[in-house]
């Protein structure tokens, strides 16, 4: 009987402790999609340029994700490693983007290069880190099909070299839409004045 009355006062209250702990069933967390689907293995990305934002039709690898959901020019961004770059010169452009509210989340990514040679852990043991490291998140609120990224997380710190994943979300954004990315900075050309 007193087992009866725990299970009725247990059974009223469990609806108000799952709406006061759930979001609105229309919100979208991004962060959670990004989070699962764990450090992007970047296998190759698709080549663009200034000239070709579309592509010129080659790639390096075997790209992973689809470039007429979204893409990125260029890609990759080489500098010279002598000569370098001026810092209003350093940045990439996302392309074929909604004219709606976008975000995209840059991750750290790993090639599958990098993943192939052997690491170990502490203890000698084989290993490999799994953790998401979002650096960047681009909130794009205008109708420019556009948005830019200069190679730093939020932090300003700049990226000089590495693989990247952009996850893109927004309304009419196809599911599942990334891009990967390849960056290689040469050294800063400061202006003197």
């Amino acid at each position: 009987m007193i087992k009866d009355s725990y299970k009725k006062i247990f059974l009223r209250f469990i609806p108000i402790i799952l709406l006061i702990n759930c979001s609105s069933p229309t919100e979208v967390n991004y962060i959670d999609t990004v989070y699962l689907a764990g450090t992007p293995v970047i296998k190759g990305y698709y080549i663009t340029t200034n000239e070709n934002p579309d592509g010129t039709g080659e790639y390096v690898g075997s790209p992973q994700y689809d470039p007429s959901k979204g893409n990125v020019f260029p890609n990759p961004f080489l500098e010279d490693p002598i000569i370098g770059g001026t810092m209003d010169s350093r940045f990439t452009t996302f392309i074929h983007l909604p004219p709606t509210t976008t975000k995209i989340f840059i991750v750290k990514g790993i090639s599958e290069e990098e993943i192939n040679q052997s690491s170990h852990s502490y203890f000698g043991i084989p290993g490999f880190n799994s953790s998401v490291n979002i650096i960047k998140e681009i909130t794009k609120i205008d109708n420019s099909p556009f948005a830019r990224w200069d190679f730093r997380d939020e932090n300003g710190f700049l990226y000089r070299e590495g693989y990247f994943r952009a996850y893109i979300f927004g309304e009419g954004v196809p599911e599942n839409t990334f891009v990967d990315i390849y960056i290689s900075l040469g050294p800063d050309i400061i202006d003197y004045y």
